[in-house]
């Protein structure tokens, strides 16, 4: 649910740069694969008795490779669809 509302709040602020499609179509998939910065963050602060942190984060990294695996196809088809603001 987050993912698909940093999409719509990023198509906005991107298509009000007045960019071209190509452009916002990256800007938008870019801006909203967060999850990774976030998750790295928190695991940043966990505590060392929790486990080892390197390994922490190989899920979190195998995960946002599948969202962006995932989202590549879908770009040209979406954009296109998307209505002119």
């Amino acid at each position: 649910a987050i993912h698909l509302c940093l999409l719509v709040m990023n198509y906005i602020c991107a298509y009000s740069l007045r960019l071209d499609l190509e452009m916002v179509k990256t800007v938008v998939f870019v801006a909203s694969s967060k999850t990774l910065p976030l998750s790295l963050t928190v695991i940043g602060v966990l505590p060392a008795a929790l486990g080892e942190k390197g390994l922490m984060t190989l899920p979190c990294i195998l995960g946002h490779f599948s969202q962006i695996v995932r989202l590549s196809p879908s770009a040209p088809p979406v954009t296109s669809q998307l209505p002119v603001l």
